[in-house]
């Protein structure tokens, strides 16, 4: 139902089980992505996370799967195990609609690189930050960002300064119609 990104482990989704178990080993398919992955870690959340042999119906936990791209990971995502049969996404989720969308460019092109980085890390934890490549004649190379509203788009920019220490030029934030 959640995930974070883990330097060292990749991409961590903390997962609720529905019914039956899982271990360490099964392989799981994505419902929203088709894409089948190897469960390399599975644990409970305690104070740090530790790693279990298996988790049961109604426990809440993590599993760690190989996923590189926090593109693959998508919040509310409904996982099956690779040998059963299609199962049906769990009701409730529905992913957030940008409404306002602003343009970002490093101020030295030299850290696009970096800023493509920090918005892949920072859509893992915010699935409602809509990300697309952007090339602009007077800015050059960046992205064009979709986010929620005004103050999500100051949120959004204060953490990319202040957890990637990166300096962006923002363009007017505009409303589609």
């Amino acid at each position: 139902f959640d995930c974070y990104y883990d330097e060292y482990r990749g991409v961590i989704c903390l997962v609720e089980i529905i019914n039956g178990r899982l271990t360490k080993g099964e392989r799981v398919t994505s419902k929203a992505t088709r894409l089948t992955y190897e469960v390399l870690d599975i644990g409970v959340l305690h104070a740090e996370p530790r790693s279990t042999a298996a988790l049961h119906a109604g426990q809440v936990g993590y599993i760690i799967t190989g996923m590189k791209s926090t593109r693959e990971a998508r919040v509310g995502d409904t996982f099956h195990l690779q040998r059963e049969p299609e199962v049906e996404a769990l009701p409730g989720f529905k992913p957030a609609k940008p409404m306002v969308f602003s343009g970002i460019y490093p101020e030295v092109s030299s850290e696009y690189d970096a800023l493509r980085t920090a918005l892949n890390k920072l859509t893992l934890n915010d699935a409602s930050i809509d990300v697309q490549p952007e090339v602009s004649a007077a800015l050059g190379t960046g992205f064009r960002c979709g986010f929620l509203g005004l103050l999500h788009l100051d949120v959004v920019m204060s953490r990319i300064k202040q957890e990637y220490n990166l300096d962006c030029v923002v363009t007017p934030p505009t409303v589609p119609y």
